[in-house]
């Protein structure tokens, strides 16, 4: 029986995926967006979040750590997702195939932030499921702040930065030779 079992926890530790997730986090002032891709392989379909309870294993995001930032709303599935009614669970679901994409914002507070946890998700195919899968993810940063309360954080390009004055709100695009010039 332990031979069985050491066979057995062998293969499962071999066996290959159906999916393949990668993440990335999107920072536009003082707002961030996770974005989690995942690639799903032929024949196999992945959950999506927000299902009814006693069903597959739906898309969700856990945050182990969230400092200097706070969670703004769910998460939320992109397009592509199918409906239909589920024989092996006897519910309506919904599911992506070939490709998923799943996004959660958080509002960051200032200062340094660190946003570290893991998508949790099921995946099945027509025979059978997966046990439940995390994938994890580690995205830190710092929104700078200077003595007279602007919000600085460098462009896409790198030329260009987004200030915003935290007291009034107002935000613009400046050169980085303009940033020296303030304060």
């Amino acid at each position: 029986f332990t031979l069985f079992l050491s066979i057995a926890t062998l293969a499962y530790g071999q066996m290959e995926t159906p999916v393949t997730i990668s993440a990335s986090v999107d920072v536009n002032g003082t707002e961030a967006t996770v974005m989690f891709k995942a690639s799903i392989q032929e024949g196999w379909h992945m959950y999506s979040a927000n299902l009814p309870s006693g069903g597959p294993t739906a898309a969700t995001v856990e945050f182990e750590t969230l400092e200097g930032a706070e969670l703004v709303g769910g998460i939320t599935p992109g397009k592509g997702e199918i409906e239909k009614d589920d024989p092996i669970f006897g519910m309506k679901v919904k599911y992506f195939e070939n490709e998923a994409t799943f996004t959660q914002k958080v509002k960051l507070l200032g200062g340094k932030y660190r946003l570290q946890g893991f998508l949790r998700y099921g995946v099945c195919n027509d025979e059978n499921c997966m046990p439940p899968t995390t994938y994890e993810f580690d995205f830190d940063g710092t929104i700078e702040r200077d003595e007279t309360g602007m919000r600085i954080n460098l462009g896409p390009n790198g030329d260009k930065m987004m200030v915003r004055n935290m007291a009034t709100g107002e935000t613009k695009f400046v050169s980085r030779d303009d940033i020296v010039q303030i304060g």
